[in-house]
């Protein structure tokens, strides 16, 4: 009962919401089923999507937190009247700076509708109680953790492949040889003992 309550706290004022680490990544593995399978069968990853989860909290909280304010505003006008200039205050500052900060410039055009759409009188407040604000911030930051930890796995699986491929250690040794060739070239040609560079005899 008391979590059913807590849902409902949260969703009416949603800046009295605490979100985790955990939440995030439950959050992560609902985007994107695949990234939990990789987490469940190798704890590398697991310690790998705690630090871009991480990460990407640093990056979005700010937006996060704001867009949990201005959700809750919007329920508290819900009871009050003429409250929308005083919001328009809040919201246009925020999205062009959120737009500007993450590139999510879909974001104007679809806070933008909803906000056309909540002048309508009475039915216009169902666009108050969605939480379009902290849910647009939290669903981009998700999709930048799963972004951000497919980039890490495939580095990793890089680099891994690189260790245990018997070829690697070859080429390395190939390139380094190559490397000592063009440089005794290069001696060779200042010492005028190559058909390149020759010095002059008996210079005047």
């Amino acid at each position: 009962m008391s979590g059913l309550v807590n849902k409902v706290v949260n969703w009416f004022v949603p800046v009295a919401e605490s979100t985790e680490t955990s939440d995030y990544r439950k959050l992560v593995f609902d985007y994107d089923s695949s990234i939990e399978s990789m987490v469940n069968s190798n704890p590398q990853y697991q310690t790998m999507l705690e630090e871009k989860i991480k990460a990407n909290e640093f990056k979005y909280n700010r937006f996060v937190t704001a867009g949990k304010w201005i959700d809750s505003l919007d329920k508290l006008g819900i009871f009050m009247g003429g409250e929308e200039p005083v919001e328009q205050l809040l919201k246009i500052p925020y999205a062009l700076y959120y737009a500007y900060e993450t590139k999510d410039y879909g974001a104007l055009l679809y806070w933008g509708i909803h906000e056309v759409f909540s002048m309508i009188p009475v039915i216009g407040e169902l666009a108050d109680v969605r939480n379009i604000y902290v849910n647009r911030a939290k669903e981009r930051m998700v999709k930048s953790i799963a972004k951000d930890f497919r980039a890490g796995v495939k580095t990793a699986s890089l680099e891994q492949r690189i260790q245990t491929d018997p070829m690697a250690d070859k080429y390395q040794r190939n390139v380094s040889q190559y490397d000592r060739n063009r440089f005794d070239d290069y001696i060779d040609q200042l010492l005028g003992r190559s058909g390149g560079f020759q010095p002059a005899l008996n210079p005047v």
